[in-house]
């Protein structure tokens, strides 16, 4: 109670008067750069803390699609990361969205005129939590299989983690297919 919701007539005049009725495209990317402002530190939680996302926003025109604002926001991110290690062949990273929030929405951009971004929390928020993380996971669960080639195995396999990067540090056994006829 108490919130609002995102409508563009209201939450962006300029761009209701100039286009009413238009329907409204989101393309989502990250700042050029991101990987100097942004941290990525595995433990047994693998965190993305403040990425520079921007959500830029056009508008279908007909056959035209133009720019008409860009809002911005860090993107924290968690997801819990293990190794099944339980395998006889290639173990297998597992791995768990535990969160994923965007705030606070910042208006970057406008060719309408003043943005008020507040009602897109609560989209942006639901969309996050409640459809995207649940998608991430069903798409996840069975892990990923670390690369094989024929007769060989990783095993022993660890996750560690420097200069904002993932490792996964493993122990190859290679017994090639041929040698066993």
């Amino acid at each position: 109670m108490g919130q609002k919701a995102f409508l563009p007539g209201k939450a962006i005049p300029g761009l209701a008067k100039a286009f009413p009725g238009a329907p409204l495209q989101i393309l989502l990317n990250v700042q050029k750069g991101f990987e100097d402002i942004t941290s990525i530190t595995p433990t047994t939680t693998l965190q993305v803390k403040q990425a520079p996302v921007r959500l830029n926003f056009t508008v279908l025109n007909g056959t035209q699609s133009l720019p008409a604002f860009t809002l911005g926001c860090p993107l924290d991110a968690g997801a819990a990361i293990s190794l099944d290690t339980k395998v006889s062949s290639a173990e297998t990273v597992l791995l768990n969205v535990t969160e994923i929030a965007c705030s606070p929405i910042t208006s970057v951009w406008s060719g309408y005129g003043p943005v008020d971004p507040s009602g897109i929390n609560i989209i942006l928020d639901y969309v996050l939590t409640s459809v995207l993380v649940p998608y991430m996971n069903n798409l996840l669960k069975g892990g990923f299989a670390l690369p094989s080639i024929d007769g060989v195995t990783f095993l022993n396999s660890v996750i560690a983690s420097g200069n904002n990067t993932v490792r996964i540090g493993t122990d190859i056994a290679w017994k090639p297919s041929i040698l066993d006829a």
